[in-house]
Parts: structure tokens; sequence; C-alpha cells
């Protein structure tokens, strides 16, 4: 018969190895691994993703095709006629330590994580997509979206994706747009 000490570490062991399982699964992907702005309301959004320029579409879809491949953006599909593009970064892997995954636990359970998990990674890649309409002549409406999506190799944790909100990523992509369409008319 197991003493009354052995049985009191037992169930110790027992609880907290369950309650880590238990919170590990479904986990969504602990906030501070991912860069995340603040969130918009759908205005906000649609003003940080939608710009005008004068060009027709077919230029500006030459365009944003290559700002794209300057960004280091794999083309998944274009469309003139619908005036949709869309692309992928490549995957970006980061490797992370244990207490990089689970900083945010209590300390109980995180003494259980750190002796039952090994070194997991962080898959992330970007997907964007724009659209692009006509509005008058010579005169074009584009919008962007970005979406993040990141993933950790331990598959108790949810994957994430979401809506780039930060306005220096958009801002970005229509200043190269910009100098792309100048570049263009310029060394005709």
């Amino acid at each position: 018969m197991p003493s009354k000490h052995a049985f009191s570490l037992i169930s110790i062991f027992c609880i907290t190895a369950l309650g880590g399982c238990a919170y590990v699964t479904n986990t969504p992907i602990p906030e501070h691994l991912i860069e995340r702005q603040p969130e918009k309301s759908p205005v906000e959004l649609q003003a940080i993703q939608t710009r005008e320029f004068e060009a027709n579409k077919e230029e500006l879809i030459s365009v944003f095709i290559g700002v794209f491949q300057d960004l280091g953006y794999t083309l998944n599909q274009t469309s003139v006629s619908a005036g949709l593009i869309t692309a992928t970064t490549p995957v970006q892997v980061k490797k992370l330590t244990v207490n990089d995954v689970f900083a945010h636990l209590p300390v109980p359970i995180l003494e259980v994580q750190k002796q039952m998990s090994v070194v997991q990674t962080l898959n992330t890649h970007r997907t964007i997509s724009v659209l692009i309409s006509p509005i008058a002549d010579n005169r074009t409406r584009a919008r962007v979206s970005l979406v993040v999506n990141a993933a950790i190799s331990d598959p108790g944790f949810l994957p994430y994706q979401g809506v780039e909100t930060d306005t220096t990523q958009y801002q970005l992509i229509f200043q190269k747009v910009q100098q792309g369409l100048f570049l263009k008319r310029n060394l005709k």
C-alpha cells in the first residue's frame, strides 16, 4: 500500500499534468508570438486598405504584380478580367523554446510543460490579395487585403489567421505601386 506521501505526490502530479494537457489542447497561439496591431473597425480597415490611382486597370495590375514580386511574394492567381491578384510570402520558420511557447502559463503548469515538451516551431506567412476596379477613364481603385497566417508545430495549438491592421504594411505597398506607376510612365 502506498504511503500518504506517495499518494499525495501522485495526486499532485496527475492534477497538474491533466491541467496542463487540458490547457494546451485547442489553445490559441500566445499573443506575444504574433505581432498584432489593435483591431480596427470595418470602416477604418477599408480606409487603410483602399487607394485610388491615375491608371487604367491593366496598367495597375501589371504594377501590382511587379511590386508583389519585389516584396518577395509568390503569385497564386491573377485575373485581369476580374481585376484580382493573390500572392503569398514564403513560410517563415522560427524555432521556439519551451519558455517562448508556455511563458504565459501559470508556474506549476509551466514546470510540467518544461519537462514534457520539446522545442516547437512557429510557421508564419502572409497572403495578400488586391481587387482592382475602374471608377472612371484612367482612374482605378485598388483594395489590398493582407492576411497573417501562423501555426505552432504542436497540434495542441489552434492556427491563427487574421487581417493585418498595421498601416505601415499597406502604406509601403501603395508607395511602391505609386513609384512603379511613375517609372512605368517615364521609362517608355
